[in-house]
């Protein structure tokens, strides 16, 4: 299967360095990335057989958790749709920009063994949760994932999404951000590094400058990205959909 990645003219970048960010969930653009629900109530048994309920405090979980996934995970975003026209626009500059093309089979996204680090005894172990270290659809509901352990790893609620997403039919990978092959000073961008072979096209937006047009063509005429084949939205002239041309 392909997956998409749509992304703005400069970063022309990740095509010429193989190399690709993985954003920690508080840098992503929904507030609500992995602001799990939490409905933390214990009971213990008190004295004279009255039971004593303690209350936690969810905001406290809610911040200890989503700290604790920025710090330590980044997610890829990709789709499975070429032709979403409200994507082009906001992700790639107004159909400006162009979109990567991946192929979901390459070894890249599939079977990674990657280290988890529990956030409560923080000791690390091995991770098997689908969608760490490998693709996971996105799933999209109304209602916010939750959970009543405090001591859980809340792993899910980096794959749901209020409704209002489904449009993007996103597909996710998340990594430990210390795993990254690079990171900037400040400590906020993590790039990773993948196999030429994993790439399997691009294609220019309708309105994409000439500068992007060639610095792409060349690009592709190198022997590692030879394979990639470079194609050029054109609107349709009788509805609102698009059709890919070779260049």
């Amino acid at each position: 299967m392909k997956l998409y990645k749509y992304v703005i003219p400069k970063r022309i970048d990740v095509v010429r360095r193989q190399m690709i960010r993985f954003t920690p969930p508080g840098f992503l653009s929904d507030p609500f990335e992995c602001r799990i629900a939490y409905n933390l109530t214990t009971s213990t048994s008190g004295g004279h057989g009255n039971e004593v309920h303690k209350v936690f405090d969810p905001d406290e979980y809610i911040r200890l958790w989503r700290r604790m996934a920025s710090a330590e995970w980044g997610i890829l975003c990709l789709t499975k749709r070429p032709d979403n026209l409200v994507m082009w626009g906001h992700y790639a500059n107004a159909h400006r920009g162009f979109l990567l093309e991946f192929d979901s089979e390459n070894p890249f996204f599939n079977n990674r063994y990657v280290m988890h680090l529990d956030w409560t005894w923080m000791e690390e172990m091995p991770l098997e949760y689908r969608g760490f270290g490998n693709l996971r659809d996105v799933q999209y509901t109304q209602l916010r994932c939750s959970t009543c352990n405090p001591d859980e790893v809340p792993t899910i609620s980096f794959f749901v999404k209020s409704t209002d997403w489904q449009y993007e039919e996103e597909v996710r990978m998340i990594m430990p951000l210390n795993y990254a092959d690079y990171t900037n000073k400040e400590g906020f961008l993590h790039l990773f590094r993948f196999p030429p072979e994993a790439l399997t096209g691009l294609i220019l937006g309708a309105g994409a400058d000439q500068k992007l047009i060639q610095g792409l063509s060349r690009l592709v005429k190198k022997d590692r990205l030879s394979h990639v084949i470079l194609r050029k939205a054109r609107l349709s002239l009788n509805d609102f959909g698009m059709t890919f041309d070779e260049l």
